[in-house]
């Protein structure tokens, strides 16, 4: 029952198509008529079988959710790494039915078109479309729209224009005298030092330097405790100052001495003596016009070594000559640095001075003034009394240091201001 349905149906179906034969469209405007009523026919029966769940059923492998989504990324994905995977997937992947393995077919024959594909040259020297256009641009032709003509060349000539235009403008001259005027003002104000530093050997018990309160202005202090006996040291004391201005400087007064001791600034002997027992100088016995002093001075003589606490001078001053080992005083004992008596100059003809006993204490002071400078400012003390175990003494430094640095403004007295606001 069910084969002779199936006939029955075939040759229905053939009936009609053969009926549809003989009225074929003849025309264009016939075949879209028959389209369009053969797809309006079909759309209600098609639209019937469509709905959200029906994919599944009527499509193999539909899924609204494809794991192939999250490689798209709404337009944003990277698809390249997964392409590339998959062509190596498919190069030795082969499916149990045919339906699956259709993928694998197109990625292979996709990737195998680059080395399967034909490979065209085209030369223009020989190629015919190439070759035989170039007469035709060349020349394209004087027909306008005709077969021959592809492009042209028009020249449009436009005549020149010519327009007279007038500018005037009045323009008021005044003379005016005015004048703008620099008036500088300047004045010294206390200036701070930037960095110091204190040092101190031997004996010397207080070495210290702070602020007076105001600008610019410092008190410094060296000193050691009374009665010392039988040792000697010194003390230092540095500071640096950016700038300086006129009216600077650092002042400097020695008393409670007892026995020897030596002050400079800056390389510049200030005071050096015994006031207990012997001579002593300052003031302007001490030349400024090189840095002489120095600490622990060493030469050499007869090929024997030697140190004087304090080197003074380059130089040896009036009463004094320069004087070897041998031409020491018995008073003076042998050539060392210790008990050399009082002032001398050395072989080389230096001025020196070592530490001495005297006799009693002095009760007098010592004051001076030394500038400053830029840079780096020292204050050097050396101090020592006698070697024997009864010498003793003590010593005191103090002194101001005051810095000013130029502060100028530079206004101007703008005496066109009015002119200006006037116009």
């Amino acid at each position: 029952m069910t084969s002779r349905l199936q006939v029955t149906a075939l040759v229905l179906v053939m009936s009609r198509l053969a009926l549809a034969d003989v009225n074929d469209p003849t025309t264009p405007a016939d075949a879209f008529a028959a389209g369009q009523a053969f797809g309006t026919f079909g759309t209600a029966g098609a639209a019937g079988t469509i709905s959200s769940s029906s994919g599944g059923t009527s499509v193999p492998y539909f899924n609204s959710n494809a794991p192939e989504s999250s490689l798209y990324n709404n337009g944003q994905g990277d698809v390249g790494a997964a392409g590339q995977a998959k062509q190596v997937q498919c190069q030795t992947t082969t499916s149990s039915d045919a339906f699956t393995q259709q993928e694998c077919d197109a990625v292979n024959y996709v990737t195998g078109q680059a080395t399967t594909r034909p490979s065209y040259t085209i030369d223009p020297t020989t190629d015919p479309v190439i070759k035989n256009s170039a007469p035709m641009v060349a020349n394209p032709g004087s027909i306008p729209s005709g077969a021959a003509q592809q492009c042209s060349v028009i020249n449009v000539n436009t005549p020149a224009v010519y327009t007279t235009e007038t500018c005037e403008q009045t323009v008021g001259v005044q003379a005016i005298a005015c004048y703008k005027n620099l008036a500088a003002q300047c004045a010294y104000q206390g200036s701070p030092i930037t960095t110091s530093t204190t040092s101190q050997t031997g004996i010397f018990q207080t070495v210290t330097l702070t602020p007076a309160g105001s600008p610019g202005l410092y008190n410094y202090v060296i000193n050691l405790p009374s009665c010392v006996a039988d040792t000697d040291g010194h003390a230092e004391i540095d500071f640096n100052l950016d700038t300086i201005g006129k009216g600077s400087y650092i002042t400097v007064n020695l008393s409670n001495l007892d026995d020897a001791a030596a002050v400079a600034v800056n390389g510049y002997a200030v005071f050096a003596g015994y006031p207990n027992a012997g001579p002593y100088y300052s003031g302007s016995f001490f030349p400024q016009a090189s840095r002489q002093f120095q600490l622990g001075y060493s030469w050499t003589e007869n090929g024997s070594s030697f140190t004087a606490n304090a080197k003074l001078m380059d130089t040896c001053p009036a009463g004094y000559a320069a004087r070897y080992q041998s031409s020491f005083s018995r008073l003076a004992q042998s050539y060392t640095p210790y008990n050399v008596e009082g002032f001398f100059c050395n072989s080389e003809g230096k001025f020196m001075l070592n530490r001495h006993e005297g006799s009693g204490a002095w009760g007098g002071t010592v004051s001076a003034t030394m500038p400053l400078q830029v840079g780096t400012n020292k204050i050097q003390v050396y101090w020592g009394t006698g070697t024997w175990p009864d010498a003793c003494g003590s010593v005191t430094v103090t002194g101001q240091i005051f810095n000013v640095a130029p502060m100028c403004s530079s206004p101007w007295a703008d005496g066109c201001a009015a002119e200006r606001a006037a116009q």
